[in-house]
């Protein structure tokens, strides 16, 4: 195997295998007679001998790619011959960092010594994950790090990169030739600092450097960072948090976007902000941010039309809108219906603004394609009435037409072979057509998946399948095709483990004197495939009964009905319909098994031990174990489902939702309840193996102050100020002034309306919208003030209400920490009117009616 492939974690766009324009022909000549020898294991010494020559050759030529490049075949080739010692090459890079003279050499040694720690973390995560910060432990073997060692190495080592940010602007790429690999986006990292801080980015962007998150954590909640290009590069993002990544990355893109804002080329700082607006998005936590999102995109196609990278926002737009259409439902959230013809003219208007092709115009016409597919679907009760007709369920998109055979497969094994490969379609096309007939449905012009019943005329007993198209000619190649088995019969049955009752279809009474073949599918070994072997035959009594006692292990029967020209014979694993597929989709039942009962989540909390109240801030990591190369790896699918607190008798007393994002992680934070038995608490998933984590809650001091908050008066709605007060009292009776207050608001959506639970809409979530630390006056009280926002995603349909979680955790002088939380609930009105009325009253009386008027938090209000 050349090396090439075997270490393409360098860099994203650094190899060890490749030569540039300024190398001589010296060392091309030598390097081809390297990467011959490396192909060849058993001369790996003679490699690395000729390596180390080179080596010396490029230190003494000064030529600083060529030396980077030979450093990087020397530890891969010793590896090779150390079997994986990660120390090895840690302690090569490191030894090369401390003699060498060149900055620039430097920076990319630091880079190379931060991607070596990630890959081994990746790799090891594992077992990483299990292990405990040792302090005072001098740490020079990796394999005793913990990943917070790991976390904290490789973040370092990126910000080493970058340090002499001057020097590195001005090193054009071009000088390290010897290990770029060129392709087509050269003007997108012109500078060595370009290529670095991309290096940087793709790690920070992560997340994986929160696994403990401080109460003080860094969280993108200003709307500046999906502000315009030159507010975004302008503003100041203060934080106290200043390890957090998010922190990081954001002043990150703001100083590449600052170096290529005089560009005369713009295609490096479209790049950037492209960048930028998608991986803020999708990180921020205020309201709003849609909109601004959306405003963004469009001022990059506003002052960039005529670059040619612009096309990704008109992308970007027009899959926004297409993604809204999938929270289409009939008969529920109907708001997006037309998403799909948004998006669609929103391509149809950019596409002939850019003549050339480009990564925007090849995703636009990918999401053309996606909206214009064609589905279709048909479903009929399995087994229908002879004589009578019935329906089906024709589920269709982009299909106005439906085209009909009905066929009659009586006995026709071949129609049944599962092996879609091998002409199953063509097959199925030829068959001889009993009855056809063509269906006009229903039109829609919205590209979104409809249903509509159609009917079929009765039929005689038999075994059939519809097959349906949207053309006439049932091309297999060119056309949708859906295939449904179904019978028709008068026969059926009822099965009670070893009992059976047979049963007419049409009016249920039994059906006597009725003959039962029962086969066994087995294997025969002459015809390499499974058959049928009849094993049994029984004779229904007066009572449609008989019983079949099986006398093996083995489960895989069928069950053949005769009466009259009556016949019923259900196919095992019978599927309601097939539908044919544009490309193979390989199905690895192996890997997904192995990867499955690998998988697990990882806990992080921010601390061991809690007092009773208070908050526990948690982050769950989902990893696997990768079926081919049996090293860990991050699930990144897009998985949800619930995470729950449980207490010491590890009985649930919380639940929250999490989703898995792009980077197999997620996290929140629970309320621990104030009066509550001590002990070992845990957070677990019950979907993934061993996913828990336990942790103390004691009361490990006596507490000599509480925190209260009065009751919310006053009446609010959406977009007002909410003014929450809150009172930190010493159980002797003095104030605690000048207490720091560390406080967080949070949002969660809820319906008024009893019957909109039954109905999909987009989950809005729980999303904290504001935070900050206040102190305590000298009246021991603190106002936090916060501004009641809607969710933007949640519609009013449904009379949806929004509560407002309020927590503040109050620490004073001596470094007590007591915590209380309230909550606000806030909605479109602002009052609830409640009529209590006996079930019987008086005609001529209403004087036991009663009428009640509450704030949305059930505080009473008046109703003027």
């Amino acid at each position: 195997m050349a090396l090439r492939n075997v270490y393409l974690f360098i860099f994203l766009s650094i190899t060890a295998a490749s030569n540039g324009q300024k190398t001589d022909t010296f060392f091309k000549k030598e390097w081809i007679g390297i990467d011959t020898l490396i192909i060849k294991n058993d001369l790996t010494r003679t490699a690395l001998k000729k390596v180390n020559v080179l080596y010396q050759k490029a230190k003494q030529q000064q030529l600083p790619g060529q030396v980077i490049k030979a450093l990087i075949y020397r530890y891969t080739l010793e590896n090779r011959i150390t079997d994986n010692n990660s120390n090895l090459i840690i302690n090569t890079i490191q030894t090369e960092i401390a003699t060498t003279t060149d900055e620039t050499q430097k920076a990319i040694l630091y880079s190379l010594l931060a991607k070596q720690y990630r890959e081994y973390f990746n790799t090891h995560r594992w077992n990483l994950y299990n292990k405990k910060n040792t302090l005072g432990l001098k740490k020079e073997d990796i394999t005793t790090w913990s990943s917070d060692d790991f976390t904290a190495a490789i973040t370092q080592n990126f910000l080493r990169s970058l340090q002499d940010k001057p020097l590195l602007q001005k090193t054009n790429i071009d000088v390290y030739d010897a290990i770029v690999i060129k392709g087509n986006t050269r003007k997108l990292r012109p500078t060595l600092f370009d290529m670095l801080a991309h290096e940087a980015l793709d790690y920070l962007k992560t997340g994986e450097t929160y696994l403990t998150k401080p109460a003080y954590a860094f969280t993108i909640s200003d709307v500046n960072a999906l502000g315009s290009l030159d507010t975004f590069i302008n503003n100041v993002f203060s934080t106290k948090d200043s390890s957090s990544q998010q922190w990081i990355a954001l002043r990150l893109f703001q100083q590449l976007m600052s170096a290529h804002r005089t560009d005369a080329d713009k295609i490096a700082l479209l790049e950037l902000n492209m960048e930028r607006i998608e991986w803020v998005y999708q990180q921020a936590t205020f309201s709003g941010k849609e909109a601004l999102y959306l405003k963004a995109l469009e001022e990059v196609i506003t002052l960039y039309s005529q670059t040619p990278s612009s096309s990704q926002a008109w992308y970007l737009l027009a899959r926004q809108e297409a993604t809204k259409a999938g929270s289409y439902t009939p008969f529920g959230d109907t708001a997006n219906r037309y998403g799909f013809v948004k998006a669609k003219q929103r391509i149809e208007k950019a596409l002939p603004l850019y003549k050339e092709s480009n990564n925007g115009t090849i995703n636009m016409h990918n999401l053309l394609q996606e909206i214009a597919r064609k589905e279709l679907r048909t479903q009929t009760e399995k087994v229908n009435i002879p004589g009578k007709p019935f329906r089906a369920l024709v589920s269709y998109r982009n299909v106005d037409t439906l085209y009909n055979r009905i066929i009659r497969i009586d006995n026709n094994e071949e129609i049944h072979d599962p092996e879609w490969r091998n002409g199953y379609w063509k097959i199925a096309s030829r068959l001889k057509a009993y009855k056809t007939f063509i269906q006009i449905l229903p039109a829609v012009n919205d590209h979104q998946l409809h249903a509509a019943e159609i009917k079929i005329e009765g039929l005689p007993g038999g075994e059939y399948a519809l097959l349906s198209s949207n053309k006439e000619s049932f091309n297999d190649s060119l056309d949708k095709l859906s295939m449904q088995f179904f019978y028709v019969s008068n026969i059926s049955y009822i099965k009670n483990n070893h009992d059976f009752f047979v049963l007419n279809r049409d009016n249920g009474k039994p059906l006597p004197n009725t003959k039962v073949t029962i086969y066994q599918q087995a294997y025969s070994n002459n015809q390499k495939k499974f058959i049928n072997e009849k094993v049994a035959e029984k004779i229904t009594n007066e009572n449609g009964y008989f019983r079949f006692d099986e006398k093996t292990n083995v489960y895989n029967f069928r069950y053949q009905f005769s009466k009259g020209n009556d016949r019923l014979y259900l196919r095992e694993n019978d599927y309601l319909y097939y539908e044919n597929n544009d490309a193979e989709v390989e199905n690895d039942l192996n890997t997904a098994r192995y990867e499955n009962n690998n998988n697990r989540v990882f806990f992080f909390t921010d601390r061991a031990i809690y007092r009773p109240g208070q908050t526990v801030f948690f982050k769950g990591i989902a990893v696997t174990k990768d079926y081919k190369t049996k090293f860990s790896k991050l699930i990144t699918r897009k998985d949800s489902g619930w995470v729950y607190l449980n207490d010491i008798n590890r009985k649930k007393i919380d639940s929250a939702r999490f989703a898995l994002n792009d980077y197999g992680s997620f996290s929140g934070k629970f309320q621990l309840p104030q009066n509550v038995l001590t002990g070992n608490f845990s957070i677990s998933i019950t979907r993934y193996n061993q996913a828990n984590t336990y942790f103390s809650v004691e009361e490990y001091k006596r507490p000599t102050f509480n925190v209260s908050f009065e009751h919310v008066k006053g009446s609010y709605r959406l977009n007002d100020s909410v003014t929450i007060t809150g009172t930190a009292k010493a159980y002797a009776g003095n104030n605690i002034d000048m207490a720091k207050v560390v406080y967080s608001v949070k949002r969660n959506t809820r319906f008024l309306d009893p019957w909109h639970w039954r109905r999909p809409n987009p989950a809005a979530g729980n999303r904290e919208i504001s935070h900050g630390e206040i102190t305590t006056n000298a009246e021991a009280k603190f106002i936090i003030t916060f501004k009641a926002l809607a969710d933007d995603i949640i519609d009013r349909s449904g009379n949806p209400l929004f509560d407002f979680s309020v927590t503040a955790d109050v620490t004073d002088i001596n470094g007590e920490t007591r915590s209380s939380n309230t909550q606000v609930t806030v909605g479109y009105t602002s009052l609830l009117v409640k009529i209590n009325t006996p079930q019987l009253i008086e005609a001529d009386s209403l004087k036991t009616i009663w009428i009640s008027s509450t704030n949305l938090s059930n505080e009473k209000e008046p109703a003027v």
